[in-house]
């Protein structure tokens, strides 16, 4: 009898334990699997390890080594004897004078001290096709004194070239945006001011580098989305509400352009956005509202330009070289069909809203 005791003793001891043992199982299962939700929540404001943009997801590539001739590419660790740039680009700006480039804070400011180390190329629409004569050496580096890494507010900063550009054959300035009625953030019962997004590296989440220079054509979102995620009054918040087209890391500091029934003018700077979060039905992005900084950019700049004529920043409508002409009749359509969201599914909607190429 003692000893069949002791077995079934042993038995049931056993299955307590096993039981437990699934019972913790499932409990941290659980855990694991309202962690993963919460994140995947969350990522869609408050992703900080995705937060500045680099590339742009969605885009198409700029065929025309014309269209956008003010588009400047920001290289790392340059070698400035051999006139070659040692890595691919890390961020993207535009040209607003003959001297002077503008571009993201974040993007050059943990290297504002290695600025011999820095080189930019202009006017590209395919980095493999560089030349020496495209290159330009950086002579400064100026950050927005309240510039915040963490927040990334006032994110923006001018880049001082070393001798001014003087070939504008091929490429050319962007002027300044200063009429507030181009970046009017509507409601959604009106109709929505567009804006094209341009920028250098990738186009897929985690994808390989590419060379070509993208764009992409997204709404201005409404003052209640921009109210809700509490946004300030010097960032534009834009994207679709399904997502699909975004920049991340590497379009950072790349120029955000609208039109304004006569030439293209910048009214912001990509500051960030998030990649996954795009792929997966939402694309809230962020850019630095220019309108908000032309004081500060006329002031760091009148400061060591030498010659006004020459080399002023083209601030105002009527200013910079480039003109250019509208979206296309079928961009404008693939625009307006994504922003209605005509199918059930991010995919769905971009497969129904793309345009047959003329």
């Amino acid at each position: 009898m003692n000893k069949k005791f002791c077995f079934n003793k042993k038995i049931l001891f056993f299955i307590l334990f096993a039981i437990l043992l699934l019972l913790f199982i499932l409990i941290m299962s659980k855990l694991v699997l309202i962690k993963t939700s919460y994140r995947s929540s969350a990522s869609e404001i408050s992703n900080t390890n995705d937060k500045s943009g680099s590339y742009i997801i969605g885009g198409t590539s700029v065929l025309d080594p014309k269209k956008w001739p003010f588009t400047v590419i920001l290289f790392d660790i340059f070698d400035k004897k051999n006139f070659e740039p040692l890595t691919y680009s890390f961020c993207s700006g535009s040209l607003i004078s003959p001297k002077w480039v503008l571009t993201a804070a974040h993007c050059v400011f943990e290297r504002k001290n290695n600025v011999s180390e820095l080189g930019v190329v202009i006017g590209l629409n395919n980095i493999a096709t560089w030349q020496n004569k495209d290159i330009y050496i950086l002579k400064k580096i100026i950050i927005h004194e309240n510039f915040n890494s963490t927040t990334l507010e006032n994110d923006i900063a001018l880049l001082e070239l070393e001798s001014p550009v003087k070939s504008f054959n091929t490429i050319k300035t962007i002027s300044l945006n200063d009429d507030l009625s181009l970046e009017n953030i509507k409601s959604k019962t009106q109709k929505y001011q567009y804006g094209v997004i341009l920028g250098y590296g990738l186009t897929e989440e985690n994808g390989p580098k590419v060379n070509s220079l993208y764009q992409g054509v997204i709404p201005i979102r409404s003052k209640e989305v921009a109210d809700k995620y509490k946004i300030k009054n010097t960032q534009i918040a834009a994207g679709y509400v399904y997502g699909g087209v975004c920049p991340t890391h590497g379009d950072s500091g790349g120029p955000f352009i609208s039109w304004n029934g006569t030439r293209w003018l910048q009214i912001g700077i990509t500051s960030w956005g998030f990649g996954s979060a795009c792929i997966n039905g939402t694309s809230l992005q962020l850019y630095t509202r220019i309108s908000s900084y032309l004081d500060w950019i006329k002031e760091k700049t009148s400061q060591v330009i030498c010659n006004v004529s020459c080399h002023k920043v083209f601030i105002g409508p009527n200013q910079g070289l480039f003109f250019g002409i509208p979206l296309t009749e079928k961009e404008l359509k693939e625009f307006n069909c994504r922003w209605n969201g005509v199918g059930e599914t991010l995919y769905e909607t971009f497969t129904k809203c793309l345009q047959p190429t003329p």
